[in-house]
C-alpha cells in the first residue's frame, strides 16, 4: 500500500489519497516533481533484492549470489572509497571472483572476512584493489594468520590512475581488444558500463582532466579497434577524445553520454542491451552496491540501471530503455542491489509497470506558491500540469469549510491526467475511530463532490458503503463515469484510498496494493 509520513504532525489524522479528475488543457509531459511530504513507497514490490543492514552487508550478499561454492579468487575493495575499484569488476569477471567490500579496519570487516573463510580455496588468492593507504596492510596482516597458504596479491599504484592501469595489465588482453574510457573523478559512468566492459573483456581506463602517462602507453600498446568514451565532455573532454585518437589512429571512437549520469546509463544499456535477462536496479548517488553488483551482472553482461532513489520516478532516458524492451515483447527479470532506502520499491514497482505497458507513477512538485488556501493550491496544481478543472468554479467553494484539508502532493502517470492527495484530520483519540469516522463522511463527500460536481453522491455512497463505519477492506472495484474505481480502507493508518483509472481504462496492476 502507499503510505506517507507527514513531518512534524501531532494530530492524528486521516489520509485520503484520491485521484482528482482534470481534463487535458493540451497534450503536456508532466514535470516529474513533490510538495512538502516524505516520498511515496509501495510495500512488497515485485523483483528480487540482495541487500543487508549496510554495504558491507550487501556486498556479503550479492557475493553468495556470484559463488556460493569454493571460490579460487575474491577481490577486496574499499568499500568507503570508490576510484581504485572502479575498473576492478573486468578483472572480476576474467577470475569468476566476486567483489568484497571492506571497511577501514579488519574488525568492523566482518562479512568480507567471513565469507572469504566460507568460500575461499584453501590455495585461493586474495586480490587487494588499492595500496595501503586505501586497504589497511592489516587485512594482509590479518588474511595470512587466517590461514598461511593463501595467496595475497596486492594492486595498488600510487593513485587511483596508476591502480586501474595495473588492473587494466594484468587482465592481458589481446592486442586491437576494444577499451572504454570514462572519469576517474566520479563514479556513476564507470559502472553504469562495468557489467558490459567486463563481459566483453573490455579494459576501463580512467582518466581526470588529463590522461596519465600509463593510459596513454597502454592506448599506445593495444592499438584499440575501438573506443568507448562514457559520459560528455565535462565529464571526459573533448580534448582527451582527440588524444586518443592520435594515440590509435585506426581506432572508432564512440561517445556514450547524456544529459547527466541516469541518462547516459539509459544510452550505454539502450546500447548494448537490447534483449536482457535481468535489470539490476542500483542507486546511482552512492556507489558501493553497484559496484559489488558489477561482479555479478558481468556473468551475463545484462546492465546495471542507475536509479534515483530521492524520487519515485524513472529516470526518462531509462524509461525510454525499458519501453523499448516492452515493445520487443522482452520481459527481463528485476534485481535490485540494496535496501529499500537506495533502491525504493516504489520505483521497481514503476519499472515493472514500464516493462508491463503500465505507465508508471511520477510525483510531482508544485512549483507555484504554496498557501494555506487550499482551493488556490488545487488550481495551481492544475496550472502547473496544464489542466483544467473538469468541474465548476461551484465545486471549490464546499472545500474552504474544513480548514484542516490541504493538499499535500500530486501525482502523475502521464501529462494527462492527474493524481491529487489531499490531507485531512480531526482530533480523535485512540479510542474514538467511530466518531472520528463521523467526523471524516461530510469532509470525504465534499472531496468527491469536487471530483465529480453531477456525479459525487452516487461515488460517495460506493465508498461509504465499502467503509461502513468500520476500518474494514472491502476488496471490491466498481464501475463509475466510464472510469474503473478501486476503494482501499487500512485500520491501521486510518486511510481510505480511492484509486480511480483513466477514462476507458482499468485500474494499473499495483503490487502489494490489494484491490
Amino acid at each position: 500500500m502507499y503510505k506517507k509520513n507527514i513531518a512534524r504532525l501531532t494530530l492524528p489524522f486521516f489520509l485520503i489519497p484520491l485521484t482528482f479528475g482534470c481534463t487535458p488543457a493540451q497534450a503536456q509531459t508532466a514535470q516529474p516533481v513533490v510538495a512538502n511530504v516524505q516520498n511515496v513507497q509501495i510495500q512488497g514490490a515485485v523483483g528480487n533484492r540482495l541487500s543487508g543492514q549496510d554495504r558491507f552487508q550487501t556486498a556479503k550478499a550479492i557475493s553468495e549470489q556470484v559463488n556460493s561454492g569454493t571460490v579460487q579468487d575474491v577481490l577486496i575493495t574499499s568499500g568507503n572509497n570508490f576510484p581504485d575499484a572502479l575498473s576492478a569488476s573486468v578483472l572480476a569477471k576474467k577470475l569468476n571472483a566476486p567483489i568484497l567490500l571492506v571497511d577501514s579496519s579488519t574488525k568492523s570487516s566482518d562479512d568480507a572476512l567471513k565469507y572469504i573463510i566460507d568460500h575461499l580455496s584453501k590455495t585461493g588468492t586474495v586480490h587487494i584493489i588499492g595500496g595501503t593507504g586505501i586497504v589497511s596492510g592489516d587485512f594482509e596482516t590479518l588474511l595470512k594468520q587466517m590461514s598461511s597458504s593463501y595467496n595475497i596479491d596486492r594492486i595498488g599504484g600510487y593513485d587511483r590512475y596508476d591502480t586501474d592501469v595495473l588492473i587494466a595489465q594484468k587482465l592481458n588482453v589481446a592486442k586491437n581488444t576494444p577499451v572504454v574510457i570514462a572519469s576517474g573523478e566520479n563514479f556513476p559512468d564507470a559502472l553504469s558500463i562495468s557489467s558490459v566492459a567486463s563481459s566483453k573483456g573490455y579494459p576501463i581506463l580512467l582518466v581526470g582532466s588529463s590522461m596519465s602517462q600509463g593510459v596513454m602507453d597502454f592506448i599506445t600498446n593495444d592499438q584499440p579497434s575501438q573506443v568507448y568514451i562514457v559520459g560528455g565532455n565535462a565529464v571526459v573532454s573533448d580534448s582527451i577524445k582527440a588524444q586518443v585518437q592520435s594515440l590509435a589512429p585506426s581506432t572508432l571512437i564512440t561517445r556514450l553520454a547524456g544529459n547527466d549520469r541516469f541518462d547516459t546509463a539509459g544510452q550505454i544499456a539502450s546500447t548494448f542491451s537490447l534483449n536482457p535477462k535481468t535489470l539490476y536496479l542500483a542507486s546511482g548517488m552512492n556507489f558501493p552496491d553497484a559496484l559489488a553488483g558489477s561482479a555479478l551482472a558481468s556473468i551475463t553482461g545484462d546492465p546495471i540501471i542507475l536509479i534515483d532513489p530521492t524520487t519515485m520516478a524513472v529516470p526518462p532516458a531509462i524509461e525510454a530503455y525499458l519501453k523499448k524492451l516492452h515493445d520487443a515483447n522482452i520481459h527481463p527479470n528485476i534485481v535490485s542491489f540494496g535496501g529499500t532506502v537506495v533502491v525504493p520499491d516504489a520505483i521497481v514497482q514503476n519499472v515493472e509497470n514500464i516493462l508491463n505497458g503500465v505507465a508508471q507513477v511520477t510525483e510531482l512538485k508544485m512549483t507555484s506558491t504554496w498557501t494555506s488556501d487550499p482551493v488556490a493550491n488545487i488550481k495551481a496544481i492544475c496550472n502547473e500540469l496544464g489542466l483544467e478543472n473538469g468541474g465548476t468554479g461551484a465545486s471549490f467553494d464546499p472545500v474552504p469549510k474544513f480548514p484542516v484539508i490541504s493538499v499535500v502532493s500530486s501525482r502523475a502517470n502521464d501529462g494527462t491526467d492527474a493524481y491529487i492527495n489531499f490531507l485531512a484530520w480531526e482530533p480523535v483519540t485512540q479510542n474514538q475511530t467511530q466518531e472520528g469516522y463521523g467526523k471524516i463522511k461530510p469532509i470525504a463527500k465534499e472531496l468527491f463532490r469536487f471530483y465529480s460536481p453531477t456525479g459525487y453522491t452516487q461515488l460517495y455512497n460506493m465508498v461509504d458503503a465499502s467503509w461502513g463505519g468500520s476500518y474494514a477492506y472491502s476488496g471490491k472495484t466498481y464501475n463509475f463515469d466510464n472510469r474503473e474505481y478501486g476503494i482501499r480502507i487500512d485500520d491501521s493508518s486510518n486511510s481510505l484510498t480511492l484509486f480511480i483509472s483513466k477514462p476507458g481504462q482499468k485500474l494499473p496492476p499495483l503490487k502489494g496494493v490489494n484491490m
